[in-house]
């Protein structure tokens, strides 16, 4: 009898968790094609959208216990979501062209004063073209002009003594654009002009408001800020239209709002040609610790590179990391057609 009751009482508790789970999931599924990120928790549970269908294969465990198939059945058709989402990420790309005419890397400091050389590596290792830097200090700006400044003649350095520091470098010879964005940027977005195959494209080098935790209100103004400067991105190229390139620390994952508004007219490189998950944040010493213990790293996707339409991507890949950021780099390499 008492092991008939407890038999009765674990298959109530695993009936429950998984009730509350399924339904808890499609409500969020609901609230997220409904309203996006209106509410700071629907933002970030958005953002946290591949660990809530992590969840899954514990749910369906319970259920192979419970052998109840309706709710199996349900599990079976949330698992699609997932697929769709994520599942692209792990298909093998082809490279659909076999040259590419320019590489880009963009890499977020995490305003590193100390180890100056292992970012000179990274640098170094990426090979690419033109870099945007974010978070660029004025020590670590300096020694790029030492360092790099034969392999990469071509430097707009505005380093800064916060997180507002921006940078460019680059092989080919580019120029301060007269262009300006609209907004408030954790840094200041460099427009660069550049003559490509006899054409001139445009980069820009961009650092989206960070999620600042102090309270509800303020993460509720950076899931504003951010939808607002994706939307004067996409002003911007649909005014000028020219074969631009948009890199770095966007300060959202591919589950948010402000991506959708991104990707309406923007290709996104990890996305078309990437393989794997392509987390770059957050990682190194400086990351965030629960009762004292740090975090994983890597967890999530915020650091992009968009191209439009008069683009191909060739490859992309995470660069070399300098295992001091909390970012890791991100190189792609790309065709004008």
């Amino acid at each position: 009898m008492m092991r008939l009751n407890l038999n009765k009482i674990l298959n109530s508790f695993l009936t429950i968790i998984s009730v509350a789970y399924l339904s808890g999931v499609c409500m969020w599924l609901i609230l997220r094609f409904l309203f996006h990120d209106s509410w700071w928790w629907l933002f970030f549970l958005n953002a946290l959208s591949l660990y809530i269908f992590a969840f899954i294969p514990v749910i369906f465990i319970c259920l192979l216990f419970l052998r109840n198939k309706i709710l199996t059945v349900l599990l079976v058709l949330l698992f699609l979501v997932p697929m769709f989402l994520f599942g692209e990420l792990f298909i093998p790309k082809k490279a659909s062209i076999s040259a590419y005419n320019i590489s880009v890397m963009t890499y977020n400091l995490n305003f590193n004063t100390n180890h100056n050389s292992k970012i000179i590596f990274s640098i170094h290792a990426s090979e690419a073209d033109v870099i945007a830097l974010q978070e660029l200090n004025v020590t670590t700006a300096e020694l790029i002009k030492i360092e790099l400044i034969k392999k990469y003649p071509f430097q707009i350095l505005n380093p800064a003594n916060d997180v507002s520091g921006m940078g460019i470098i680059s092989r080919l010879p580019i120029k301060q654009s007269n262009d300006d964005l609209p907004g408030v940027w954790l840094g200041r977005p460099q427009i660069i002009d550049l003559e490509l195959n006899g054409e001139l494209i445009k980069i820009i080098n961009i650092h989206s408001t960070s999620i600042v935790l102090d309270s509800f209100s303020t993460i509720k103004e950076g899931v504003i800020s951010r939808e607002e400067q994706a939307h004067f991105l996409i002003d911007y190229i649909q005014k000028y239209n020219y074969p631009t390139i948009i890199m770095g620390d966007f300060n959202l994952t591919d589950q948010n709002h402000a991506y959708k508004i991104l990707t309406n007219k923007l290709t996104d490189a990890w996305r078309r040609k990437g393989f794997g998950f392509g987390h770059t944040f957050p990682g190194g010493a400086g990351r965030y610790k629960i009762y004292g213990k740090y975090i994983p790293q890597w967890l999530f996707r915020i650091d992009y590179i968009f191209y439009t339409s008069r683009f191909n991507i060739k490859k992309i890949y995470l660069g070399e990391w300098d295992g001091i950021s909390d970012h890791r780099p991100i190189v792609a390499k790309l065709l004008l057609k």
